[in-house]
């Protein structure tokens, strides 16, 4: 079975991620981080490694342990996650917040002793172009109405998030044009 990121729900991948989540889960309860900042921090981090994943570099790291998968993260890695989400047109608000969420992230990390340094840390944001005026979809307040219908069906607050995000996405890769005679 997968899921919405492309991994294998029953994978060990996974269950690292779900370590780490829980872990983090808990630095942002005793930082006093919003249930609101909790929810989407933990959806970009689970975004960001399901991205490390499918990453060439990475699809030959058979990380055991979550201290094993952080470990070989690097501010290149990051750096090259943060042009993957501007190649795809991703509004510069999303990508900083997922910026904002790895830099969290990994003073988690260096916290729980992890990891020595923060490859997030000097990893800048990106600016917002003078002037820009972004899409109505890719402001996910935009998508209230669609929200409230996935509510209504009954899925959890990450699972509507996640679904946002990806239609977020779709229509900024749609946008680029990659789309050619449907």
């Amino acid at each position: 079975m997968t899921n919405a990121l492309n991994y294998q729900s029953n994978s060990p991948f996974l269950e690292l991620v779900d370590q780490l989540l829980s872990l983090f889960g808990v630095f942002l309860d005793t930082d006093g981080a919003s249930k609101k900042t909790k929810t989407e921090y933990c959806s970009d981090i689970r975004h960001f490694l399901s991205w490390v994943q499918h990453e060439p570099e990475f699809m030959q790291n058979s990380a055991t342990t979550h201290v094993e998968l952080v470990s070989g993260i690097s501010s290149q890695t990051i750096e090259k996650y943060k042009k993957s989400l501007g190649d795809l047109s991703i509004p510069a608000s999303t990508i900083n917040r997922r910026l904002s969420a790895l830099r969290i992230f990994f003073r988690c990390s260096v916290a729980y002793g992890w990891i020595r340094e923060n490859p997030a840390a000097f990893v800048a944001n990106i600016k917002k172009p003078k002037n820009y005026d972004s899409p109505p979809w890719t402001n996910l307040e935009n998508l209230t109405p669609f929200s409230e219908h996935l509510s209504q069906s009954g899925l959890s607050k990450e699972q509507i998030q996640t679904h946002l995000v990806n239609i977020t996405e779709f229509f900024a890769w749609f946008k680029k044009g990659s789309i050619k005679n449907i």
